[in-house]
């Protein structure tokens, strides 16, 4: 029955409760769908299928959406039901009651941006911690009696209580920065695109117009000579003196080839979340990190 019918036969209020019941199975929908998402991901179809790794991009393919639509489903269900780190571990999701929320129809898309939102916005310690999970089951059950405007004053006093040292948001003042950088492998290269808010993009340009400075080979154009200056931060920051560490643990990259590449140099290696790199490539990065590939079992994994 659609709606002209159910027009004609139901009552005002009758057709109020039909829409609410509607609002309920279009998000129950929209759970399934952002679980089936992170499902994919978690299983590496976007690797299997030609993707280059990026959930995103399947959603934008199967689901016919826009990239930028596609990126905030795919963002959705990372936050909500998981996905796959770089080193083949699973991530548990930042928001487990919201899905649980969301997959009762109870909430929707717009309750579950405002609550990733908010957790982007808190320092990682804080995500870790014992408090957010208690944070996050309290937003989930307000959101699931409220709109999602009704999350504004309980985010602002829990953010208040979880991050007290933080700015208080104004009308002025973005609490965070605003920084997004896609990174996304093509062919046997990489596409970088994003932006930076006004501090960061003043110091890298100041950094690049230095590195560039150092040499000026004939005949470049300007947007080479810049990234002839990233690729040189981006191999100083490699350095695993400089880094980071991950969890308590050395930054690592699990890769798999076959031995004839490994002994060789041809082919390509796979990294555990589907980007490749040349062989010859991937044996220039052990030397700079100091290490030596070595091969482990008969399937060539080399760690």
């Amino acid at each position: 029955m659609n709606a002209g019918e159910c027009s004609t036969v139901l009552s005002n209020r009758e057709l109020l409760d039909r829409l609410r019941e509607q609002a309920v199975v279009v998000r129950r929908a929209e759970a399934e769908l952002l679980d089936l998402v992170a499902l994919l991901d978690k299983r590496g179809v976007p690797v299997e299928f030609g993707y280059r790794g990026s959930p995103a991009r399947m959603v934008e393919d199967v689901a016919r959406v826009g990239l930028a639509e596609a990126r905030r489903i795919a963002e959705r269900a990372r936050a909500l039901f998981g996905s796959l780190g770089i080193s083949g571990e699973p991530l548990p999701p930042d928001l487990p009651n919201t899905a649980v929320a969301y997959a009762r129809g109870e909430v929707g898309a717009e309750h579950v941006d405002r609550i990733r939102k908010f957790a982007a916005e808190l320092p990682a310690d804080v995500l870790t911690g014992e408090s957010w999970p208690i944070a996050e089951k309290c937003l989930a059950t307000i959101a699931s009696e409220t709109g999602p405007r009704g999350l504004s004053r309980p985010i602002r006093e829990l953010h208040a209580r979880l991050d007290p040292d933080g700015q208080e948001p104004n009308d002025h003042d973005p609490v965070r920065p605003r920084r997004e950088i896609w990174l996304q492998q093509r062919n046997s290269d990489w596409r970088i695109e994003g932006h930076l808010d006004q501090e960061t993009g003043l110091k890298l340009r100041s950094v690049l117009d230095v590195l560039g400075k150092t040499r000026r080979p004939e005949g470049r154009l300007a947007s080479e000579r810049d990234a002839d200056a990233f690729a040189e931060i981006v191999q100083l920051a490699a350095n695993p003196d400089n880094l980071p560490e991950n969890g308590g643990e050395p930054f690592t990259i699990m890769v798999t080839m076959t031995e004839e590449s490994l002994r060789e140099g041809i082919g390509t290696a796979t990294t555990m979340d589907g980007s490749t790199i040349p062989a010859t490539q991937l044996r220039r990065i052990a030397c700079d990190a100091g290490i030596i590939p070595t091969v482990l079992g008969s399937e060539g994994e080399v760690l």
